[in-house]
């Protein structure tokens, strides 16, 4: 609303702009919650032998947001040097579910991979094949 009566002030549309009066409510940050080794290996056990079993070691191993987790491909992961490349996500849309590119040139990145996590993950991609 700002910036659409800020370009009405600017063409004389408007005399001022009533909108800079106003001041946005601050937004309170919250403190992200980790959690410990134990509580991680807690959620492991849980989902072993599960369909999660695969997709939650990688999402607590390298903190991935939901819809880079899903866009995952296997030609991401590199598993001999343990590493997964975030190239790509997925978003809902009205129209449905789409990949795209990373906003931003720091979303494209190379992740590090736990010893642990490439294991669940050779172990799924041996069950796939």
């Amino acid at each position: 609303m700002h910036g659409a009566l800020e370009k009405a002030t600017a063409t004389e549309v408007v005399s001022r702009n009533v909108a800079s009066s106003i001041h946005p409510p601050k937004v309170e940050e919250e403190e992200v919650e980790i959690l410990t080794g134990p509580e991680i290996a807690d959620v492991l056990a849980k989902v072993r032998g599960t369909d999660w079993e695969t997709v939650v070691p990688v999402d607590v191993g390298t903190g991935l947001r939901r819809g880079e987790l899903v866009g995952l491909w296997w030609g991401d992961f590199d598993l001999d040097a343990a590493t997964v490349k975030i190239q790509r996500s997925v978003e809902e849309t009205k129209q449905g579910l789409r990949l795209k590119t990373p906003k931003t040139k720091y979303a494209r990145r190379t992740i590090s991979l736990a010893p642990s996590t490439v294991e669940v993950l050779r172990a799924h991609l041996r069950k796939q094949r």
